[in-house]
C-alpha cells in the first residue's frame, strides 16, 4: 500500500521554520512599502526583476510561503477524509495533521 502520512511527518520540522517567517511577513511587507517611496535604486530593482519573476510583484512572492502552509493542511484534511480508517496511512495522516 501507497503512504502519503510519513512523507508529511517527515516534512513537519521544514514546515514549521515557516513560523518565523509568516510572522515577519506583515514587518517586511510594511519595510519594503516604506522602502518602495523612499528609494528609488529600490524601485528600480524592483521594477527591473519584474520581467524576471513572470510579472508577479515582490508582495505576491513574499505571500507565497505564507499562503503554503494553509494548502498543505486542507490536502492533509481532504486526504484524511477520503482514506478509510481501515487503510494503514489512516492513523499516520492523523498524527501528521496534529503535528
Amino acid at each position: 500500500k501507497s503512504m502519503l502520512g510519513p512523507v508529511f511527518q517527515q516534512m513537519a520540522p521544514f514546515l514549521k521554520l515557516y513560523e518565523a517567517y509568516c510572522n515577519q511577513h506583515a514587518h517586511a511587507t510594511e519595510r519594503i512599502a516604506k522602502t518602495m517611496e523612499s528609494n528609488s535604486k529600490f524601485v528600480a530593482f524592483v521594477k527591473a526583476a519584474l520581467p524576471k519573476c513572470g510579472g508577479q510583484t515582490l508582495d505576491s512572492l513574499l505571500l507565497m510561503p505564507v499562503q503554503r502552509i494553509p494548502r498543505y493542511n486542507l490536502l492533509l484534511t481532504d486526504l484524511l477524509k477520503n482514506t478509510p480508517s481501515s487503510h494503514a496511512d489512516h492513523e499516520v495522516l492523523e498524527q501528521a495533521l496534529i503535528t
